[in-house]
């Protein structure tokens, strides 16, 4: 099985930072720092398997973690009658812990469904189609809606997204020429952008601030390109494409046509906390790793905070406590 427990985004991580763009380890960073907090706290991306547990003679079953049933059986008879406790969860989006049924006893309890500490997913707004299970690639219409960083939910199937694939070339040309210094890009069609996206003109690739009118209003520069001149009706191209990394987290790989996409959250403190660590070892590896950059005369910023007290705290919001 491949696991993908990512808890937060690159496009999180550039805006906290004021970054420009990418800089080629953002999703390694937020790789690392996920994983340390799921050794930490615990995983926040529901699994999907099947478990096994061995009865204890009475008619409740602890079950720890479990998120969703897809199917259960005892001594491999199923059952379709039960209860999970408690009834409420253990917070909105949680776990419950045990399971009760009619049954005298339960003796070989096994449980197909979802597993972990959350479960919660929103619409991504794009309609997405996959020809076949081993396309590893993925294309929306709106490239600001999706990021690295994000585990998608199309049908049953979970996927990682890893970073950015080839761009698509847009109708639009430039209209007018642009000089190195003009942050207003003046296109055929303003309406075929949108604010969020990022353009590739030549080498250079533009992040799009806000689209008014025909007029797209950039920054320069992005993901460590050099801004460059552009002479009237040069090609344009959107970043639309996305590599992805298929049937994660105990799904199956399948083809999807015409599918409604929706990403899974974090929640908020965890996005928070792996934002944090993330942030970190970007400025760290900035510093050389001497925890410190700028100078005296322009001022200094320290990154020696380890968060241990949050840490704690956040560990202590998704605590389970069989009841």
């Amino acid at each position: 099985m491949t696991a993908a427990q990512i808890y937060c985004t690159v496009d999180e991580l550039i805006h906290d930072l004021g970054m420009q763009g990418d800089d080629g380890m953002l999703f390694s960073r937020i790789q690392a720092a996920s994983s340390f907090i799921q050794r930490r706290i615990g995983q926040f991306i529901p699994v999907t398997e099947t478990r096994e547990f061995q009865g204890n003679g009475s008619s409740t079953q602890q079950i720890d973690l479990l998120l969703a049933i897809t199917s259960v059986t005892n001594n491999t008879t199923p059952v379709t009658t039960y209860d999970l406790y408690p009834l409420s969860r253990y917070w909105a989006d949680g776990p419950y812990s045990r399971i009760e049924s009619d049954y005298a006893s339960w003796d070989v309890v096994s449980i197909t469904g979802k597993w972990g500490k959350y479960n919660h997913f929103e619409e991504l707004g794009e309609t997405v189609s996959q020809v076949a299970s081993s396309t590893d690639t993925l294309v929306v219409a709106d490239g600001s809606k999706i990021s690295p960083g994000m585990v998608l939910l199309i049908e049953t199937e979970q996927e990682l997204v890893t970073g950015w694939g080839a761009v698509t070339l847009a109708t639009s040309q430039t209209n007018g020429a642009v000089t190195e210094s003009d942050e207003e890009i003046t296109v055929d069609n303003g309406g075929e952008f949108h604010a969020g996206e990022v353009i590739q003109i030549s080498t250079e690739d533009c992040s799009i601030r806000a689209v008014r009118g025909n007029v797209l209003v950039t920054a320069r520069g992005w993901n460590g390109t050099s801004k460059a001149s552009h002479a009237t009706d040069s090609p344009i191209s959107v970043y639309r494409t996305v590599k992805v990394t298929r049937g994660v987290n105990g799904t199956t790989a399948a083809a999807h046509a015409s599918k409604a996409a929706y990403r899974y959250l974090a929640p908020e403190d965890v996005n928070w906390l792996a934002r944090q660590i993330a942030g970190l070892m970007v400025k760290k590896a900035q510093s050389g790793f001497s925890g410190k950059i700028g100078n005296a005369e322009l001022g200094e910023t320290f990154y020696f905070n380890e968060f241990p007290g949050q840490i704690k705290e956040i560990a202590r919001n998704y605590r389970v406590v069989s009841v």
